[in-house]
């Protein structure tokens, strides 16, 4: 991400998503005077990187928040995306781990809510 000439610096992390339970977002400084849209720099991460590694989502912010020694307090983030839910991971519950299992098993085609072929 940085390697687009726009940015100055980034942080990504993980943030909750119905369908595939996190996904990447991205905060990005950009460098002064420099411009660039949260498309822009999705496009020149496409070409980069693996899709599912790309971020849906881009923050343009001022600065990114760091600690006396410079290294990005990515908790500041996780604490924002992820207020209000119980954990800050997602997981299945059991019923849908045990119906994807046995999709997967069968071979019975889609698995339940989990939008995956078997």
């Amino acid at each position: 991400m940085v390697s687009q000439p726009a940015v100055l610096e980034a942080a990504v992390i993980a943030v909750p998503d119905d369908r595939w339970g996190e996904r990447p977002k991205a905060f990005v400084v950009l460098k002064q005077g420099a411009t660039a849209s949260g498309e822009e720099i999705i496009a020149h991460v496409q070409t980069c990187i693996a899709r599912f590694k790309e971020p849906d989502r881009v923050e343009l912010l001022e600065a990114l928040p760091e600690t006396a020694t410079g290294k990005i307090q990515k908790f500041v983030f996780r604490e924002a995306e992820w207020r209000g839910r119980e954990k800050r991971v997602y997981w299945c519950s059991d019923a849908e781990v045990l119906a994807f299992a046995r999709c997967c098993i069968t071979g019975a085609g889609v698995a339940p809510r989990l939008d995956q072929r078997c």
